[in-house]
């Protein structure tokens, strides 16, 4: 082999090690935005299975009584959750779980639950689980 294909070979195998050392270290932050790009691009509004709606951490079930003569509780729609809401759920999401709460969402909402039943516990917004 020459010295000149010898430079090439060795700068194009130092590139690819670069570039797999790169997307290796980064491939988190790659998911991420990937993540919050499909958050942004999908509509809450054409979500019409309640348990797909509930998956999707900014979008919120719509429920209402089945008609005026029967009061159950279903599905009806699902909307999307403003952005401030968002992150004021992922705030205390977040306080939740450092606190050793256990973050719950279902058709009601979302909550902390602070231990078991019949603990002094409650979760506060200032400072997480704490003792009532």
């Amino acid at each position: 082999m020459s010295k000149r294909t010898t430079t090439i070979f060795s700068v194009f195998i130092a590139v690819a090690i670069f570039a797999g050392i790169f997307s290796y270290f980064y491939r988190g932050i790659a998911n991420r935005y990937v993540a919050e790009y499909i958050q942004k691009i999908s509509f809450c509004g054409s979500i019409t299975d309640e348990i797909v709606c509930l998956d999707k951490k900014y979008c919120e079930g719509i429920y209402g009584p089945l008609s005026n003569e029967d009061p159950t509780i279903v599905f009806k729609s699902c909307q999307r959750i403003s952005q401030a809401t968002l992150v004021a759920l992922e705030r205390q999401q977040t306080l939740c779980e450092d606190t050793n709460g256990a973050w719950y969402k279902n058709r009601f909402g979302t909550s902390c639950l602070c231990g078991d039943p019949g603990t002094p516990l409650v979760f506060d917004e200032v400072q997480g689980c704490s003792i009532k």
